[in-house]
């Protein structure tokens, strides 16, 4: 009997066994490869990627370090800290070549700057300084596409290895106009008008047609973006994913054109998701 009630049993135990290792080899067969961090990261753009005016310490410059892209701030916890936390490879090789004010024109120079670094990823924030806000914007689009795809050859040609990340332009204007409401007035000055982005009336309430208009003109950039990157193996774009990141006053600098440290870290994160 006892024979009887054995054989069975180790039957079952093989097949038990077999399963559990076809699940095995099922799982390494369907389990996608493993992200490979970089050695080397690096940012192109306007102040946006400079921390500009960042630091309450030292007002209307740049604070590199608190940059959501190669900052070294703890509390921003930038993309750069969060690859270094899993390649310390990455470790010194952060590279900010961002310029406060720069257009899409600048950052044709520096692509080429950044190309002695061998970047292995190279972030990019754009648009902001390339709005015209002046009825003119639809006829910049290809010209403004035909400049970045020059910055994206550069680095495709020059750091052929390198992957490119471009975001998207952070908040939404209804969500940029509710925060920039929160500001002294002294923020709000330049943010009230009747023109075609301003996004406080003259009285200081939401202007409709102002954000309605700048979303109109950031979302014909966007499009160009989306295209024009979608011509290169090594670019990728968040498709929007920074432009949907909600900020509140607190996440804005006194001047309320730039993020605060509580919004790098915010727009830090949001990239991050997007990216990885």
């Amino acid at each position: 009997m006892k024979r009887m009630e054995t054989k069975p049993r180790l039957a079952l135990i093989a097949v038990i066994s077999g399963l559990a290792l076809v699940a095995v080899l099922v799982g390494k067969a369907t389990a996608g490869p493993a992200v490979q961090y970089p050695n080397s990261i690096a940012v192109l753009g306007h102040s946006g990627a400079t921390g500009w005016n960042s630091n309450p310490h030292r007002r209307n410059q740049d604070a590199r370090e608190n940059s959501w892209a190669t900052g070294t701030n703890p509390a921003v916890n930038s993309i750069y800290r969060r690859i270094l936390a899993r390649n310390p490879a990455v470790r010194g090789h952060n590279y900010n070549l961002a310029v406060a004010g720069s257009d899409v024109d600048e950052m044709v120079s520096q692509a080429q700057e950044v190309l002695p670094f061998h970047p292995e990823l190279v972030l990019i924030q754009t648009v902001d300084n390339d709005m015209r806000c002046d009825g003119t914007d639809a006829q910049n689009y290809k010209p403004y596409a035909a400049k970045l795809a020059r910055v994206l050859g550069i680095i495709a040609k020059g750091a052929p290895k390198a992957q490119v990340f471009i975001v998207s332009v952070w908040a939404t204007p209804l969500v940029y106009a509710k925060a920039v409401q929160g500001l002294p007035a002294e923020g709000r000055a330049d943010k009230m008008g009747t023109g075609i982005c301003d996004p406080l009336d003259p009285t200081g309430k939401l202007h409709a047609a102002g954000i309605a208009g700048s979303g109109k003109i950031i979302a014909g950039y966007h499009r160009q973006i989306a295209v024009t990157c979608a011509r290169f193996a090594n670019c990728r774009y968040d498709h929007g994913a920074v432009y949907r990141m909600v900020i509140h006053t607190a996440d804005l600098t006194p001047d309320g054109n730039h993020l605060s440290i509580r919004g790098q870290q915010k727009m830090a994160a949001t990239a991050w998701a997007a990216l990885y």
